[in-house]
């Protein structure tokens, strides 16, 4: 998928629900999400009967199972067509070289983080790091959004 694509369905559901809150868009959606107690995952998505879900663990802190909603999301919105053919979860699959996690996590990255956001703290000469740090995201994350918008690779 384009990258491009992915930011343009993230970009209409913000625009449609005037949210870019995850829990909130996973409700508005109509998928349910569900607190778990995992061992080792840390979020998941799946259907059942055309009824949707969310499953996040419990003992990650809120910022970053925001970050795992708004992941998850994005198998929704791109990939539901593909469940029948994954049948297999994973440990870890955030910043994953799979191409399907690399699109969730592009999803996300768009999701939440706002062009103009970025440009404020690129504009001050803040690194990746700092941005991720100062907003509580994931530095790949920032990373993914600035390849976006700005075409930068590092930071």
């Amino acid at each position: 998928m384009f990258k491009s694509y992915i930011s343009e369905v993230a970009d209409q559901l913000v625009n449609e629900y005037g949210t870019r809150d995850p829990f909130e868009l996973a409700g508005l959606l109509g998928i349910e999400v569900k607190l778990g107690d995992f061992a080792k995952l840390k979020g998941f998505y799946y259907c059942v009967y055309d009824c949707r879900y969310i499953s996040i663990s419990m003992n990650i802190p809120r910022a970053e199972a925001a970050l795992i909603c708004a992941h998850e999301l994005g198998h929704d919105q791109l990939h539901r067509d593909l469940l029948p053919t994954l049948r297999f979860l994973k440990d870890e699959t955030l910043f994953s070289t799979d191409k399907v996690e690399y699109e969730a996590d592009n999803f996300a990255a768009n999701l939440l983080i706002t062009d103009d956001l970025i440009d404020k703290y690129a504009n001050s000469g803040y690194t990746i790091k700092q941005i991720a740090a100062n907003e509580n995201l994931y530095p790949q994350l920032v990373k993914l959004k600035l390849k976006k918008i700005k075409g930068m690779d590092s930071g």
